[in-house]
């Protein structure tokens, strides 16, 4: 899949960006203990107030498809 989350690591936002004709339907931010921490219908999800770490971002796409990238959280 060529979904792309930028920048990463991200230390206020990260983005996701999709091939063209993809439609997202959410993202879901997991963190190591499988918790989710947030989650946003948009392509932009805001991470500030997250602990740095290493997160899950699963992606929901249209076509009932989901997809999991690594996401690393540059904060506190």
């Amino acid at each position: 899949e060529n979904i792309i989350i930028y920048p990463n690591p991200a230390a206020d936002e990260f983005y996701i960006g999709l091939p063209e004709g993809r439609e997202l339907l959410g993202v879901a931010l997991y963190n190591i203990r499988g918790e989710k921490v947030a989650e946003t219908r948009s392509a932009v999800l805001s991470v500030a107030h997250l602990a740095g770490g290493v997160y899950a971002a699963e992606i929901r796409l249209s076509g009932n498809e989901n997809i999991v990238k690594k996401v690393i959280i540059s904060g506190d």
